[in-house]
Parts: C-alpha cells; structure tokens; sequence
C-alpha cells in the first residue's frame, strides 16, 4: 500500500492532495491518528482549505484526545470550507467534555468565557461544568452561574447542584432559594437543597420540614442520607437508622 502511494505521488504530483487525504483516511481507520497528522500536515500547509481536510484534523484530534488542538482549530472552521454552525456548536461541546475530563484547574476556571454559549445552552454540559468548578474549588464561581442559569431557564439538575456549593453565608444563600419555591413547588431537589442549607445554618427544625418536603415529592436515596445526618446530629439514632434502611432500598432498588 506505502509503496503504491509513493509511486502515486512520485509520477502525478497534481494529485498529491487528494493522495495525502486518502492516506489519512486509511491510517485513521487504521487507528493511526499521529501518522494521519503527519500526512495531513504535509499536504494542507496548516491551511484548513476544505470541509474534508478540516474533518479528517477533527477525527486525528478527537481519537488522540488532544483537545487543546482541537480548540485551536475551531476559529479555522467556517461555512467557506463546508463546516457550518451547528456541527461547529457541537465540536465545541466535545472540546469542553474533552477538557474538563483533563482536570486541569486552570483550564476549568476559564472555560466559562470562550464558551459560554454551548455551555449554557444545554443542561447535561452545563451540570458537568458545573460540577468540574465545585471539585475545583470554584464554588463561587459555580454559585453565580448557576444563579444566572435558573433566572432565564429552571433546570431541577442545576438546583441540585446549587446544594453541594461550599457557600460562604448559607444564610444569604436559602433566602435567596426560598424565593424560588413558589414557581416550583413539585420538584423534589429544590426542597433537598433547602434542606441542605438549612442543615448549613443548623436550623435544625426547618431542614428536616424541607428533607421531609422533598420526600413527599420524591422519594430519593440521598435526600434519605441527609434526613439520616441531621437524626443523627440531633441524636435520634432510631430514625437515622430507618432513614439509612430507607435510602439502602431505594439505592439498590429492592423491593
């Protein structure tokens, strides 16, 4: 094959570049990608001049999980070469999946201004960068975008999310979640966020009114894990051990 493609290149030279594109496509299927690169390389000049040379860098890229690369090459893509907007959109979520499976902080931290857009506009990957800025450190950061997000669209994911931040005064933070309820008084993990800020401010009484709320809505295992915390805070052993039992069964689905 190697051999039928130097004489190929050697005796038509005019064809060089639909020859490098073929050789790539078959060290991509081959699970080549740097050698596919190299290829790419030679024949493109760094030019991204078609929609076939730019997916076959998408695909070197993308199996190498080199996503810094491939977020260099996304200003490249325009609708000239054939890449138009929406698989654009979608590249760039792959990018920022890519990145923040690297767990680099830093990268995590700024990822928010270059891409806010994708970020924002779909729930799945806004919950991932969220939950990406809170392992980091970020809880502020995390606060204020999740705010933002719920002013415009409610995502019951998101306020589940809202709970797990390590806020500074949960005091400010449940008054600011209160105002949420009377919009959305059905959804379950807005009152188990309640209830873990209540539990934050050690208002006992009212975070077990919430836990309970949300039970009673939904039951889920880790709303039972927090109920169980806060029996146990206040020393009731018995109902912490029955909200443990409780939880167990709905978290291995017994019964």
């Amino acid at each position: 094959r190697d051999k039928h493609f130097e004489s190929a290149e050697k005796y038509a030279e005019e064809s060089n570049s639909a020859i490098g594109i073929l050789r790539s496509e078959l060290l991509l299927d081959q699970g080549l990608p740097e050698q596919a690169l190299a290829t790419l390389d030679k024949i493109s000049h760094g030019s991204i001049s078609n929609s076939k040379i730019a997916n076959l860098y998408i695909s070197a890229y993308s199996d190498l999980k080199d996503w810094n690369k491939l977020v260099e090459l996304i200003p490249k893509l325009h609708k000239k070469i054939g890449i138009y907007e929406e698989e654009i959109v979608e590249l760039k979520k792959s990018a920022v999946r890519g990145l923040l499976q690297q767990h680099d902080s830093k990268i995590i931290s700024d990822l928010g201004k270059p891409y806010k857009d994708v970020i924002f506009n779909d729930e799945g990957l806004a919950t991932e960068y969220i939950e990406a800025l809170r392992n980091d450190g970020y809880d502020e950061k995390a606060e204020a975008i999740i705010s933002e997000l719920l002013e415009k669209q409610w995502s019951s994911k998101l306020v589940r999310q809202y709970g797990l931040l390590a806020v500074k005064d949960p005091g400010i933070s449940l008054n600011k979640v209160e105002n949420w309820i009377e919009n959305h008084k059905s959804d379950a993990n807005l009152y188990l966020t309640l209830g873990r800020l209540c539990m934050r401010a050690k208002l006992w009484g009212k975070a077990k009114s919430y836990l309970e709320s949300s039970l009673s809505r939904k039951p889920l295992a880790e709303t039972y894990a927090e109920l169980a915390k806060l029996h146990e805070q206040l020393n009731e052993m018995d109902d912490a051990h029955k909200c443990t039992k409780k939880g167990l069964k709905i978290a291995t689905k017994i019964g």
